[in-house]
């Protein structure tokens, strides 16, 4: 028997909201690439008011199927949240495509496209949805000895993506925190944070991650996260946790305000370029916290026209990149074509985007790199 999840009254007031202005489609990554009409927060809004009315209308279920076939391009969105800031009522449209997803995933799995099918999988079978362990246990044994105890150390934790594409980050980054006297731990063997299971349709799989990540996160004194996406899902859904928790680059200006870390080699490369990402830019308005890092860094940078809370996807997100590889490379080299006319060195905050950059560049042969941050404050810090 299917247990019908709930609609939040908030969600699906939004959606009832919808002019159908399509104002938000002049944004919309998706819709500037596909022209698709059915990929676009309008038709999500629609999606969700029919799958209400059919659920509580208490019409046949067969009819509730049709509905729910017809929603498979709601896994067309990266859930950049974009379409927020035109929209004139505010409506947040990636609650929206959350709550249907997980309507389809629930109650019609068939309809839900096969990627995502294996990304549950994996997140199930390995943890991550990279379909294969992400073991850290050199990088562990190498930099940590275990002499501290649990509840007088950090734990860093990496996330998936930064994990399994560079690592080499995730070792820098714990450098620095040796180099400022700080007992850190890493895990022997990455877990996902629980987003991506959240973002299938999965959300009995993604609430039960969060309960074993906050029981093993709260065994350590503090948990600095070295992921944006993954932060931002412990501010979001991790709320009433008592793990006590801040991100690197939070942690790293204020560790060189204390005079903890100084800079102890001058930056000799050209200014660079920020890229925003959606998760920090748009979602917590945090984008100044980059611009801060570097001036302290003392490296010279540069906005893009769409930046902060106006910045462009990268298309990695909303596993996108797992469903359309194309349509997210094509969304992922719109806004590299735009960031290279100011510089060919790129940095974000973010291991999505910097993985989708440098992706791009190498497929478009566009001679320009892509920089996480962290990579940087090493180079300048150590």
């Amino acid at each position: 028997m299917v247990k019908y999840p709930l609609i939040p009254s908030y969600v699906l007031a939004d959606a009832e909201t919808c002019a159908r202005c399509c104002l938000c489609t002049l944004v919309c990554p998706i819709y500037e690439h596909t022209k698709d009409p059915s990929k676009t927060p309008p038709y999500y809004s629609k999606m969700l008011v029919k799958i209400a009315n059919t659920r509580y209308a208490y019409i046949p279920r067969g009819k509730l199927s049709n509905i729910l076939k017809e929603a498979i391009n709601v896994y067309y969105c990266t859930l950049c949240g974009a379409c927020i800031t035109m929209c004139p009522f505010g409506i947040l449209t990636p609650d929206i495509v959350l709550t249907v997803r997980e309507n389809v995933y629930r109650i019609f799995r068939d309809a839900v496209p096969k990627p995502i099918i294996e990304v549950v999988k994996s997140l199930k079978e390995y943890g991550n949805p990279y379909k294969r362990k992400i073991s850290l246990k050199s990088l562990k044994e190498k930099l940590c000895h275990g002499s501290a105890s649990k509840k007088k150390s950090t734990l860093l934790y990496p996330g998936c993506t930064l994990s399994l594409f560079s690592w080499k980050t995730v070792e820098n980054a714990a450098k620095l925190l040796l180099k400022a006297g700080i007992s850190i731990e890493i895990p022997a063997e990455v877990k996902c944070c629980g987003f991506p299971a959240l973002v299938s349709g999965d959300h009995r799989l993604f609430v039960d991650t969060v309960k074993e990540n906050v029981n093993e996160w709260s065994k350590y004194d503090e948990v600095v996260f070295l992921c944006s996406e993954c932060y931002k899902t412990f501010l979001e859904h991790y709320g009433e946790s008592k793990v006590n928790a801040s991100y690197i680059v939070d942690y790293l200006l204020k560790l060189i305000d204390k005079g903890i870390l100084k800079p102890s080699t001058k930056y000799v490369g050209e200014k660079v370029v920020i890229h925003d990402p959606c998760n920090y830019g748009r979602w917590l308005g945090r984008s100044n916290i980059l611009e801060e890092l570097l001036r302290k860094l003392q490296i010279p940078y540069v906005k893009p026209k769409l930046h902060g809370k106006y910045t462009y996807c990268c298309g990695f997100g909303g596993l996108l990149a797992f469903i359309d590889s194309k349509l997210a490379l094509a969304i992922s080299h719109r806004r590299l074509e735009s960031l290279v006319k100011e510089s060919t060195t790129i940095v974000s905050i973010c291991p999505a985007c910097v993985l989708s950059a440098g992706r791009s560049l190498k497929i478009g042969r566009i001679k320009a790199k892509a920089l996480n941050i962290i990579d940087l404050a090493y180079e300048i810090l150590k």
